[in-house]
């Protein structure tokens, strides 16, 4: 018998792409699916478009539970899931139709605990495809996720996992609101025997102006200790100082991004300013020194991560500009 794909979707406020990401995976060639929704609370109408897709396929199991987080979510759905492989989607995303019948051929092929594809962000291929897939250990794999550029991702979706070996480690702290998966990936690459890395895109990444990445919330400061639980869990034996150095340089990345969208829309609470100007300084060097910041944003690196007045200073400055 073919095997079955637990496939987890949490929902929250997504009317507008919820139906194209439903046909996505509905509609793939490989059929053994079971289709775990959690509506986690919905104010909008996802919830009446969950039933009337259930109504239409028994392959979909629906949960419908009062408003708690992503990682509740998706943590509801792992105890509610029965399949040998176990994938994630976010409700604004979508798949190609081919997308497990590839990604599970390689897995079945290869006995891995994990395989993980390329993807694409707002339709554009986020690596070159060679038409290849490599079999990785857990470090050079951390290293695939972790870097800055043509990377794998630390997230957990464009990924399928093997129930039996994984299950267990595919927890989401519900206190961490931004990172979340990254931890849980890397939990569950330190798990695993056996991890394939394959370029060919099949994930579709959606970035749009509702999304939690286009806009700022004073939660995104757990980010930072997303990146510093990482680095626990990997522990100073196993880390090196390569992968070190990407995961530190990406949150004090992730940081110096959210410090600008928090002056964007005007969101000025000085402990939280301080808390992202802090991870910052901590590695400025490193911003300073990569490839991944414009010659623009280097240049005020040192007066926004250092100076609440200049945050407050820029925040006036782009109110105004927005009225006139």
């Amino acid at each position: 018998m073919e095997p079955l794909v637990s496939v987890i979707i949490p929902i929250y406020n997504t009317e507008e792409h919820l139906s194209k990401c439903l046909d996505s995976v509905l509609n793939q060639t490989y059929k053994r699916l079971e289709v775990i929704l959690i509506n986690d609370g919905s104010k909008d109408n996802s919830l009446e478009i969950c039933e009337k897709y259930k109504s239409a396929d028994s392959r979909i199991i629906l949960i419908d539970k009062e408003n708690a987080g992503v990682s509740e979510a998706r943590n509801d759905g792992v105890k509610c899931s029965s399949g040998d492989f176990i994938s994630f989607i976010d409700s604004d995303d979508w798949l190609d139709n081919n997308t497990f019948d590839e990604m599970l051929k390689i897995a079945l092929k290869t006995d891995a605990d994990i395989v993980m594809s390329g993807f694409y962000i707002n339709n554009e291929p986020h690596m070159e495809y060679s038409g290849r897939y490599i079999i990785t250990n857990q470090s050079e794999t951390l290293n695939l996720c972790y870097k800055l550029e043509k990377n794998y991702s630390t997230g957990v979706c464009n990924k399928i996992f093997k129930a039996k070996s994984l299950k267990q480690y595919l927890y989401f702290d519900k206190d961490i609101a931004i990172g979340e998966d990254m931890i849980t990936l890397t939990n569950c690459i330190l798990n695993s025997k056996k991890i394939i890395c394959y370029e060919k895109p099949f994930y579709h990444y959606i970035r749009w102006s509702g999304s939690t990445v286009a806009s700022f919330s004073p939660k995104m400061v757990t980010c930072a200790l997303a990146h510093q639980k990482v680095i626990n869990i990997i522990g100073e034996k196993r880390i090196t100082k390569e992968l070190k150095y990407l995961i530190e340089l990406r949150n004090s990345l992730f940081c110096y991004d959210y410090l600008c969208k928090a002056i964007k829309f005007g969101y000025l609470n000085r402990r939280i300013i301080t808390t992202l100007q802090n991870e910052i300084k901590g590695n400025i060097r490193k911003l300073i020194d990569s490839k991944v910041l414009s010659g623009k944003r280097k240049y005020i690196i040192f007066p926004l991560s250092y100076s609440y007045i200049f945050c407050g200073f820029l925040a006036f400055m782009n109110k105004i500009r927005i009225k006139h």
